[in-house]
């Protein structure tokens, strides 16, 4: 085995158990069980640090016949950090598989089932997730791990939650003194959390009653309380119930998308005019509409719908080494910005702060709210391919895409690296310009 940090020399050593003894680990797996003296969770975890180390974005596990390389990708190209015999190897990523929650992606290859989860690490006493990628290969599973964005403080701040300045002051309407259904969507359930978790923190500081309906333990936050009710939708639905009658006035449901619980939710809306945060999948704001449409619930449970939100998340550029250049028509264009008028935007240019990698990200939103007539439309049975269209053209709806544009025209992200991350959270987006989607203005909400 070669062991060696970025910028290092190799060390060889076949012991693998001495060669990361040397090294004090700060990072650990995140688990309620405790973590063997294993080797090769250790070897694991020695990598994972010093991709931590070396500000770099990405492990891969790359198997061969001369075995397993461990690199990392830096702003000079691939760096080896450890070399494995392949047997050892083989058992560095079965200790990927048992700390990852692994599912199998439909099909798979010759010799085994493409796979993919999320591991959760601990660095310096912050948790840091992962995302994981396997892939069946001749000589074993190779891997991929991805770092993904830290989820930031739910300090109740609607601007640093990653609301824009014309959106904060609908959002902040809505939680002082607003009532209904809010749908929270997004592919990133974890980020999706926080944004309740900060809601109904600002809801407090306004004044009201927050609580949060939860399956199971979360952090605590300052001014919500907190009912864990497990998983099942009767125990959620009972529990909205008596809270609504209790006269907490915001209610956060993590486990929201029942026919059971968003009944429960309706009549808590009808009866004591609760305000609701509910948790949802999609990738734009008329598509969680759609999700809790799709539980075919009558109109009148479909009209307590009040606004629903979509969040995505956007690679900030680094304030040290962010300059003045020249970007590709093909990177502004599909923003939706005009390329005849300018391709000169802020990018990265790499330092020793960065490394050339992303360090940082921020939250984007996009929100559409349902308006008085559009609600009288939904109680009387208006079908979702027709709401979804007048979602879409409701005064103030700006699609993330659009979003995405507004914030590099800031300087606060790099085109090229918006649209990778872009395309990554939303994989059926177009993958060119000329097939971007229309029919929002830039506007912003």
């Amino acid at each position: 085995m070669s062991d060696k940090k970025a910028g290092g020399a190799a060390v060889e050593s076949n012991n693998l158990a001495e060669a990361v003894a040397a090294t004090e680990h700060l990072v650990h797996f995140v688990s309620s069980r405790p973590i063997p003296e294993d080797s090769h969770k250790q070897a694991l975890l020695e990598a994972i640090g010093q991709m931590f180390e070396a500000a770099s974005h990405a492990l891969y596990f790359d198997p061969s016949s001369a075995g397993l390389r461990i690199s990392i990708p830096t702003v000079s190209g691939l760096h080896e950090i450890i070399s494995l015999p392949l047997s050892v190897g083989r058992q560095v990523i079965e200790a990927i598989r048992v700390e990852t929650s692994m599912k199998d992606d439909p099909g798979g290859g010759v010799h085994g089932p493409f796979a993919h989860g999320v591991m959760r690490v601990e660095q310096g006493g912050v948790e840091r997730r992962l995302n994981v990628d396997l892939i069946p290969t001749v000589y074993g599973s190779a891997a991929v791990l991805r770092l993904m964005p830290s989820l930031p403080a739910s300090s109740g701040d609607l601007a640093a939650i990653g609301f824009s300045q014309t959106q904060a002051p609908t959002m902040e309407a809505l939680l002082t003194s607003g009532s209904g259904l809010v749908l929270l969507g997004g592919p990133d359930r974890d980020w999706v959390l926080n944004t309740c978790s900060g809601l109904l923190s600002k809801a407090a500081m306004l004044g009201r009653r927050p609580v949060v309906v939860a399956s199971r333990a979360g952090a605590d936050m300052a001014g919500v309380a907190r009912v864990e009710t497990g998983r099942d939708p009767a125990d959620t639905a009972s529990a909205i119930s008596r809270l609504a009658a209790a006269d907490y006035a915001c209610i956060g449901v993590e486990n929201f998308l029942s026919e059971e619980v968003a009944r429960a939710a309706a009549a808590a809306v009808s009866e004591h005019k609760t305000l609701i945060f509910g948790i949802c999948g999609g990738r734009s704001a008329p598509e969680a509409v759609g999700q809790f449409y799709s539980l075919g619930l009558p109109g009148p449970v479909n009209a307590a719908l009040a606004l629903a939100t979509c969040q995505i998340q956007i690679p900030l550029l680094c304030g040290k080494c962010a300059k003045w250049g020249d970007v590709s028509n093909e990177d502004v264009s599909y923003f939706g910005l005009d390329p005849s008028k300018q391709t000169n935007f802020f990018v990265r240019t790499g330092c020793a702060v960065c490394n050339g990698q992303i360090l940082e990200f921020a939250q984007t939103f996009e929100i559409t709210q349902i308006t008085d007539g559009l609600r009288e439309k939904i109680r009387m049975g208006l079908p979702f391919a027709r709401l979804e269209g007048e979602l879409m053209t409701m005064p103030g709806y700006t699609k993330l895409l659009h979003r995405f544009g507004e914030l590099i025209q800031e300087g606060k992200s790099s085109a090229t690296e918006a649209r990778h991350y872009y395309m990554w959270q939303i994989p059926n987006a177009p993958r060119s310009a000329g097939a971007a989607p229309s029919g929002s203005s830039m506007k912003a909400v």
